[in-house]
């Protein structure tokens, strides 16, 4: 084991944070541990309050004074660098999104600890960019997601082609994602409504934690919120879809920020075209031969006639689907290993 990485996200592997811890230990072929299941006890979870947090970094802080000095220590998240620097480790730390910057003083917090990082690590080139100051930037590795283990097997049960794409009416979309702010879910059941009322019968599948009140017309219909699911379930979702619809958002506070999506690198894999927004690491997670990409301030109007092309446009949603294959296949976690192995040659440097 050449470094032990804390988090609190892995496992057990359920959203994007977890799938790209996984991929990432899987591709170190063994050189990365993970605290809680090779060394110390189990990370403690329970959300993201303040007490939650506060017993996470007492963890971080005992993982970090067992662990032996010679084994270099990564902090998956910034609140547990806290903890490993109070028990006078030195750390790397992990960066996906800007999700600190919803506590108080978190940006000044993200600042002291990015300078006192020996490596800073990010799952976007542009969370690199946009988060941290150029005077710090030559720590920053940055490492983009792979596809997760399920949708390896659903490329392969693709075979090369869309199973949704010759399906007639109704066009069926799917978006996976909890539904905050962020994700632009509310333009999106907004989008899927227009669509109808113009009288193309268009559906939505969202998959997802539900948060917040998403409002939706029963009377124009359309839109089915099926919660979270298992990944078999999620599996069927894709097959079941002809294109993949995720609009995320800039708001208010770090929260607001779209790391990466893995979830583009699945509906890819699952032969799917896709619509996406320019915002954050989003145009890293896409080709654009297999996405329409609309601008991060784009309305409901805009999303609906992108939805309503490839509805029209048989063949071009075809194309779009088959560069999409192609490039799932290039973004499995196997094309990542030497990346990860880089990185840490660098963390025990």
């Amino acid at each position: 084991m050449k470094a032990l990485l804390l988090t609190v996200n892995y496992p057990p592997v359920t959203g994007g944070v977890s799938r790209y811890y996984k991929g990432l230990v899987d591709a170190s072929e063994g050189e990365l541990g993970v605290a809680g299941i090779d060394c110390g006890d189990p990370a403690p979870m329970g959300g993201d309050g303040l007490r939650s947090r506060l017993s996470q970094i007492r963890w971080a802080a005992r993982i970090a004074r067992k662990t032996p000095s010679k084994i270099p220590l990564i902090a998956g998240h910034p609140h547990l660098a806290v903890g490993v620097a109070l028990a006078g480790r030195p750390f790397s730390m992990v960066i996906h999104g800007g999700e600190w910057q919803d506590y108080p003083f978190g940006g000044a917090l993200l600042r002291r600890l990015s300078s006192a990082a020996d490596v800073i690590l990010t799952s976007s080139l542009t969370t690199g960019a946009f988060w941290i100051p150029k005077s710090l930037r030559s720590k920053v590795v940055s490492i983009t997601p792979g596809l997760p283990e399920f949708a390896c097997q659903l490329l392969s049960q693709i075979g090369g082609q869309n199973s949704a794409a010759d399906i007639d009416a109704p066009f069926s979309i799917v978006t996976v994602s909890r539904s905050s702010p962020r994700k632009g879910i509310q333009r999106l059941v907004d989008a899927v409504q227009i669509c109808r009322q113009l009288g193309f019968d268009v559906t939505v599948k969202i998959v997802g934690q539900l948060q917040g009140i998403t409002k939706v017309d029963a009377e124009i219909g359309g839109i089915k919120f099926l919660g979270q699911v298992a990944d078999e379930f999620l599996v069927e979702c894709y097959r079941e879809a002809q294109a993949f619809v995720l609009v995320p958002e800039r708001t208010s506070g770090g929260e607001g920020w779209e790391g990466f999506g893995i979830v583009y690198l699945e509906a890819a894999a699952a032969g799917l075209p896709i619509v996406a927004t320019d915002t954050g690491g989003v145009t890293e997670a896409v080709t654009t031969e297999g996405a329409l990409t609309l601008d991060v301030n784009c309305s409901p109007e805009d999303i609906a006639s992108a939805i309503i092309d490839l509805s029209v446009e048989v063949n071009v949603a075809k194309q779009m689907a088959l560069a999409n294959i192609l490039w799932a296949e290039s973004q499995k976690w196997d094309h990542r290993s030497g990346q990860v192995r880089a990185l840490l040659s660098r963390v025990a440097q």
